[in-house]
């Protein structure tokens, strides 16, 4: 992506590869695109989807580009960002079938479902 310098990169590759190849994990190399894959030059990430292959470079960038206008935090990903606008929304769109709970992430919901495991085999 445009917005990606590997020159400006302060770490080293897992790998221990540099340039424009990366290993893949069957052992081979591929250029940054062959053959309509997006190769990651840093890591053995590979991606026929170029919106997909942007996100992960910012991985290594440590890019933040989503900014939440309430804090100031940044995030690499807007669906990250998303998620916590409810921090300061207050939205809890995910509610347990079992009692009134409701969950800003569906992950908070799951964890909260263990109680009513819990109950059952206790």
């Amino acid at each position: 992506p445009s917005n990606y310098h590997p020159d400006k990169q302060q770490s080293t590759p897992s790998h221990g590869k540099t340039g424009s190849t990366s290993q893949t994990p069957n052992g081979s190399h591929c250029p940054r695109m062959r053959g309509g894959m997006h190769c990651c030059n840093l890591c053995p990430y590979e991606s026929r989807s170029a919106p997909n292959f942007a996100r992960h470079m910012r991985i290594h960038s440590k890019e933040k580009p989503f900014k939440c206008p309430t804090c100031q935090k940044s995030f690499a990903r807007l669906d990250t960002l998303k998620i916590h606008k409810r921090v300061h929304s207050g939205e809890k769109p995910y509610k347990c079938n079992l009692c009134s709970y409701r969950a800003a992430t569906n992950s908070s919901l799951a964890c909260h479902r263990r109680i009513h495991i819990n109950e059952k085999l206790g």
